[in-house]
């Protein structure tokens, strides 16, 4: 938010991981699901593009964020927009950064729980309930809504 009622200045863009992620599941993913319900065969097991020409290993969780579900530019962008007041960003800024930071979080997660033993998954299951039961997490995603309405028009 800039002073005195001025505009912020953009500094947000469309990151190229968002944009191949997208990619994956338009040209891959969407098209094989159309594919499986109209011929016999196995669909095939999804991977990302990158993960396939690196040669990910399946089994190195702790590196899922890297290359395909890598965020540190978009987090990097994200925290510059909201640094100081005279740095600001624009809410549409922030509001496009944190939908593709959002988005490829959720979907490394959904990676991380397809390649995840029965007790992996449950273990998930349980700290998230438990953050969930302990925290104030849903409150603040309220306060997060308000808090850009009332903002937004600033």
């Amino acid at each position: 938010m800039a002073l005195d009622g001025e505009k912020g200045k953009t500094q947000g863009e469309v990151d190229k991981t968002f944009i191949d992620r997208l990619d994956d599941l338009q040209n891959i993913v969407a098209k094989a699901c159309a594919e499986g319900f109209r011929t016999t065969g196995l669909r095939k097991w999804y991977l990302p593009t990158s993960w396939l020409a690196t040669g990910m290993n399946l089994f190195a969780v702790d590196k899922f964020s890297e290359g395909a579900f890598d965020r540190t530019n978009l987090n990097n962008l994200y925290e510059k927009t909201l640094r100081s007041q005279e740095e600001a960003g624009t809410t549409g800024d922030t509001t496009s950064l944190k939908n593709q930071i959002d988005y490829i979080a959720m979907e490394e997660r959904a990676m991380n729980l397809r390649h995840a033993s029965p007790v992996r998954c449950l273990v998930y299951s349980q700290m998230r309930r438990y953050g969930h039961s302990v925290s104030n997490v849903f409150s603040t995603i309220v306060n997060q809504c308000t808090s850009t309405i009332q903002n937004g028009g600033q």
